[in-house]
């Protein structure tokens, strides 16, 4: 089941506006115009009512209806001027779609009643009342709670003229209104309303005819009825899709790039600048998320996505613990078994293919020891990083071979990153080569040598060292970077 919040709908409305209007009245023989009063400012109507107001039983029906009143003066050169009043009164069953929360569409079927003035010579009043079925249509536009319009247009294309016998008449209409102002009265919301309108009307009868123009316009009141917003429970549906979105960081809340993350082991993508991923069309539900990174442990998320699922963070953590040792132990005839190897309390003995690991040591540099019957004594220092594993290989000399010194050592950063550097032993114009793991060995014969250690980059260090036969001189030197 998900909460959601319903949007606040008009259940009612009423618009009621007072202006002046304008008017252009024809009278006509046949097709010939033998009478014409207004199309001048004397024409304009001081007074001039609109009321339209509409309630919906639900969401899509309900009753509306509108009301029209004015009245204008007509006058002709020598007479004095005439009324001439005129009123609309329209009842009407709307339908109502709803597609957007500020879009309405609505329909209407409903019966007008009108009233409209003629002129009949010097000249004098003469009501023409007509009735007869109307059809309208409304776009409604609701952008905000302060701002409101309706777009309107109605037509009475068939009437029945009382009074006049064979007579017909036609009435159509169309405008705008506008509501501004948002003031809440209780379940009332109250608002400034502009109206805009344009109407036309032609009466038939016989050889003769009229044809009225209007243009009415007006400023009032707007109230509406509201329904208060509601939660409403939906069910989820079934195999639905939404978007799932999350953000990589470090324990200490920077976010991280590059961050490869799968959906339940599937479909990868790697986070972007800002620690940001998203995966597209997940399936509600249950899920697990799973983060990886060099350098840092892997993290795990179990996750249980909705219609509208929450932001997902993950937090990768920097390996701290102690990582592994393995590698194999050979002669110059072959792999050595039975060999035992030792880093403090750790211990360790080479198997058949001479295979030899050390779980739970470091992390940092170790020293190594290695011993083997037969076989002369070695160790070696290797660099174990956090919660992984390193790789260390040892060749034993035998007891009975010539002995000669042995220089090893293990070249780092300060930082403990691998460097690129190179070892010249100066009295044997020697350059030792460094693996890329930063480890180099040498055999030397006995005596005293200086080590010049350089790297583009880092403060050159030089180390004194003096061996005898089948000694062992071993150095882990850390580089500073030059400033």
């Amino acid at each position: 089941m998900v909460m959601m919040a319903a949007p606040a709908s008009a259940e009612g409305r009423l618009w009621l506006t007072g202006g002046g209007a304008f008017r252009d009245h024809q009278q006509l023989a046949g097709d010939v115009v033998v009478l014409r009063v207004g199309g001048t400012p004397q024409s304009i109507a001081p007074w001039s009512v609109h009321l339209s107001g509409a309630y919906f039983f639900n969401s899509f029906l309900g009753l509306a209806f509108e009301g029209r009143g004015e009245l204008f003066y007509a006058t002709q050169a020598g007479t004095r001027p005439v009324p001439q009043p005129a009123f609309e009164l329209t009842p009407a069953a709307t339908a109502r779609w709803v597609p957007l929360h500020w879009l309405s569409l609505e329909g209407q079927l409903g019966w007008s009643f009108q009233l409209r003035s003629g002129i009949q010579g010097g000249p004098s009043e003469r009501d023409v009342f007509f009735t007869g079925p109307s059809f309208g249509a409304a776009v409604g536009l609701t952008p905000s709670p302060a701002f409101g319009a309706q777009l309107f247009f109605r037509a009475q294309p068939v009437n029945v003229v009382l009074g006049t016998a064979g007579a017909q008449a036609g009435a159509f209409s169309g405008g705008a209104q506008f509501r501004l102002g948002a003031l809440r009265l209780g379940i009332v919301q109250l608002g400034v309303a502009v109206s805009l309108e344009v109407s036309s009307a032609r009466l038939v009868a016989a050889e003769s005819g009229a044809t009225q123009l209007g243009v009415r316009g007006g400023v009032g009141l707007a109230l509406s009825r509201v329904v208060e917003e509601r939660d409403v429970l939906l069910e989820p549906v079934e195999g639905a899709k939404v978007s799932l979105t999350g953000l990589a960081i470090t324990s200490e809340g920077a976010s991280l790039a590059g961050v490869v993350v799968t959906l339940d082991g599937e479909n990868p993508v790697s986070t972007d600048d800002r620690g940001a991923f998203t995966f597209a069309a997940v399936t509600t539900g249950p899920h697990v998320l799973r983060a990886r990174k060099d350098g840092y442990q892997a993290a795990l998320l179990e996750v249980n996505v909705t219609a509208t699922p929450a932001p997902v963070t993950l937090t990768l953590l920097v390996p701290t613990g102690p990582g592994r040792l393995r590698g194999v132990v050979r002669s110059a005839e072959g792999v050595i078994s039975g060999a035992s190897l030792s880093v403090g309390e750790q211990k360790a003995v080479s198997d058949e293919q001479g295979r030899f690991f050390l779980d739970a040591v470091g992390p940092g540099p170790v020293k190594v020891q290695v011993k083997a019957a037969d076989f002369q004594d070695a160790e070696e220092v290797a660099q174990v990083p956090p919660e992984a594993e390193a790789t260390l290989d040892f060749t034993l000399v035998a007891k009975a071979a010539e002995v000669r010194a042995t220089l090893r050592g293990l070249i780092r950063a300060k930082s403990g990153e691998a460097v690129k550097a190179t070892v010249r032993v100066v009295e044997l114009k020697l350059k030792l080569p460094v693996k890329p793991d930063g480890r180099f060995s040498a055999d030397v014969p006995s005596g005293k040598y200086t080590l010049i250690i350089e790297a583009r980059g880092y403060l050159t260090q030089t180390k004194t060292v003096e061996v005898s036969d089948g000694d062992q001189a071993i150095f882990h030197a850390e580089l500073e970077k030059t400033r």
